[in-house]
């Protein structure tokens, strides 16, 4: 029975990992979207809204910590 429980956490865990990658490697294809845009004006408000997400992609949760 604790087997099955540590494995039940190992994939929680995992699961929750994969999302925290998956929102990283979202927001460096926004970044990206951004550095393809010739208009320094909109490219600038393109990195502006793209920077919260950014952080938040950066910022490890607790649970990974």
């Amino acid at each position: 029975m604790v087997n099955a429980g540590k494995a039940l956490v190992a994939e929680v865990v995992g699961k929750q990992a994969k999302g925290f990658d998956r929102a990283a490697r979202d927001a460096l294809e926004e970044i990206a979207k951004c550095a393809e845009i010739a208009d320094s004006a909109e490219r600038l408000k393109c990195y502006d809204a793209a920077a919260p997400r950014v952080k938040n992609a950066l910022t490890v949760p607790a649970k990974f910590v």
